[in-house]
């Protein structure tokens, strides 16, 4: 149907890039989750398509399949363009090299990776706190991630204003996605 002439072929290969080859004989009903979401990926892929849409290709995957499918959309990018909609920030920084992101269906940003997490610079601080200290201060700034050590906890805020001991740190693509989305999500920076 997609005009490839070796259909065994195509098939047996599409398969193996979506790691499906052993459950070639199964009805997709008998597949499981993960499993069903990988055939979707196959029938996206089969016949070499110039355009691949991909709608959050690596939900429901475990890591090890994760990581398998990223490297099969950078793969596909050399010869495709692939559209990937997906809210797993993560996928985007290592599939992709071009980020459009949207609000309320308004485009709000695009650009190369590193020019969108770019947005967030200044904006992003590093601070060392006490473990008695950590949730006194998720409580007064806006915590994106944390990171516990033997002495207390790294913490990573997002702020216009620099944080007591704040030191600045270099913004990632999911920094820059919170701070543009920030009214969007209740944060308060």
């Amino acid at each position: 149907m997609k005009g490839v002439n070796n259909k065994a072929a195509s098939v047996q290969s599409t398969l193996e890039k979506v790691n499906l080859s052993e459950q070639s004989e199964k009805k997709i009903g008998q597949l499981l989750g993960g499993m069903v979401r990988r055939v979707g990926i196959a029938q996206a892929i089969s016949g070499n398509p110039r355009i691949i849409v991909v709608d959050e290709p690596t939900a429901g995957l475990d890591p090890g399949e994760r990581i398998r499918f990223q490297k099969l959309l950078r793969s596909l990018g050399k010869d495709a363009i692939v559209l990937t909609s997906t809210h797993i920030v993560e996928d985007i920084e290592t599939t992709c090299n071009q980020v459009a992101i949207f609000k309320k269906g308004n485009l709000i940003a695009q650009g190369p990776i590193d020019e969108i997490a770019d947005q967030a610079n200044g904006r992003m601080w590093n601070v060392f706190v006490s473990k008695e200290q950590f949730y006194e201060i998720t409580d007064q700034w806006e915590v994106i991630s944390s990171q516990k050590t033997e002495e207390g906890y790294i913490v990573r805020i997002l702020s216009d204003l620099k944080p007591p001991h704040g030191q600045k740190a270099n913004p990632t693509l999911e920094n820059a996605y919170l701070y543009l989305m920030k009214s969007e999500n209740g944060l308060s920076v």
